[in-house]
């Protein structure tokens, strides 16, 4: 099931924000027949997959006649295949680990949208700039870095450059988070990678407006970062019409001892004075 019909920003994605839980993550529904162009690497046999951590996916690589299928390392969102490996690498299924916790519990979610890379990480960004508007696969490098090398300019900060767009989510700067939780959440709404860039902006300055306005979201560290906004954007989809978000009964128990075992501090809430009127 499309878990992924609409994405807002409300007072809810406020609560959810300043939950600060620590930590830190869909396939098109009409995927491409278009046989890839193969590119073999010597560097690794391992690739990792994060729209927050994903658990349990089916990574295959592109072999041909046989394509690989990758283990998953124990407790990892790493993935190993036998051979080098032949890219594109592609995920499918598995869950998305919101939570953090790393185990498949209330709150997480399938992954219903196929992951693309031609690089070790397998991202959001990644699968953005590996496939067209019609879904197929872009084998080109040049046409890929020229996909990047647009969002890049739509985004226009110094902290969201190409090369911090490809590394995983939870090791970005905090901008560049913005833009991956951005462009996911149109790739999900859309069921494509046909995504309005100017829609994906318009996202990213309503996060930046919500974090600048919340001071228990400053000074969070990369991954605590990625997890709060991952949660405001994907824990629930219909967050814009919800007024009774889930998130919203997470209790400070249920927060602390997140935090425990991510071994990071939350930080304390209060979003009655944040102004959520003008985010979009």
């Amino acid at each position: 099931m499309n878990r992924f019909n609409r994405f807002g920003i409300s007072l809810a994605v406020v609560s959810a924000l300043g939950l600060g839980l620590t930590g830190c993550g869909s396939s098109d529904s009409d995927t491409s027949s278009t046989t890839p162009t193969a590119q073999v690497t010597d560097i690794t046999k391992t690739v990792t997959v994060e729209r927050g951590k994903v658990y349990g996916a089916t990574v295959t690589d592109s072999t041909e006649p046989t394509n690989q299928t990758a283990t998953q390392n124990e407790g990892k969102n790493t993935y190993t295949f036998e051979d080098e490996i032949v890219y594109p690498v592609k995920v499918e299924g598995g869950f998305i680990d919101v939570d953090g916790n790393g185990e498949y519990s209330e709150g997480d979610l399938e992954l219903d949208m196929e992951l693309v890379s031609y690089e070790e990480n397998v991202t959001a960004i990644s699968t953005y700039i590996s496939k067209d508007k019609a879904g197929e696969y872009i084998p080109s490098e040049a046409e890929r870095q020229a996909k990047l090398d647009e969002l890049v300019a739509e985004l226009d900060d110094a902290n969201a450059t190409a090369q911090e767009l490809l590394k995983l989510p939870s090791e970005q700067l905090e901008k560049a988070q913005m833009a991956t939780n951005a462009v996911y959440s149109k790739m999900a709404e859309n069921n494509s990678t046909d995504v309005d860039l100017g829609e994906v902006t318009t996202i990213v300055t309503g996060l930046q407006e919500m974090v600048d306005s919340n001071s228990s979201l400053q000074d969070l560290s990369a991954s605590a970062m990625a997890m709060a906004l991952e949660k405001a954007i994907i824990a629930d989809p219909d967050m814009d019409k919800n007024t009774d978000n889930p998130m919203s009964t997470v209790t400070d128990s249920d927060v602390s001892s997140k935090s425990e075992k991510a071994n990071n501090s939350v930080p304390d809430t209060n979003t009655s004075d944040i102004n959520t009127s003008n985010m979009f």
